[in-house]
């Protein structure tokens, strides 16, 4: 019980930390001191090969990455379970312990399956509309 409880908090730490980093704010206040900073923050952006991709399109492909990342990590899960399974040796207590994570990653699959295929239809549709709302 501890370990899950040591791994959900990594989980939600590292989600914590990947989108406290992209703050948006702090490039407006830079106008504050330094008068064109957006300008000059557009020419770097531009010289570095950077697009004007909508806030919404990133945050749709980031949740998708995000999405495929976790889904990988349940299909490792479903991988673990089928070798307890058949490492068991007619142990029953290990084969229930098999069958739970087994059933487990398969929910979770599913899950983060439907909330992929969401996430695609409506990265589609805000492509499709050019990112105007």
């Amino acid at each position: 019980m501890l370990k899950k409880i040591k791994i959900s908090l990594i989980i939600i730490g590292l989600f914590l930390i990947f989108f406290s980093a992209a703050n948006p704010s702090l490039a407006q206040n830079l106008s504050l001191k330094f008068g064109n900073a957006p300008g000059l923050i557009g020419t770097t952006g531009s010289q570095a090969g950077l697009s004007n991709t909508p806030l919404p399109n990133i945050a749709a492909s980031v949740i998708q990455v995000v999405l495929g990342l976790i889904g990988a990590a349940f299909f490792i899960l479903f991988v673990y379970g089928g070798f307890l399974w058949m490492t068991a040796r007619g142990n029953d207590e290990q084969i229930k312990k098999a069958k739970k994570l087994i059933t487990n990653a398969v929910i979770g699959l599913v899950i983060i399956i439907l909330a992929y295929s969401i996430s695609y239809f409506i990265i589609n549709a805000l492509e499709s509309s050019g990112g105007q709302t």
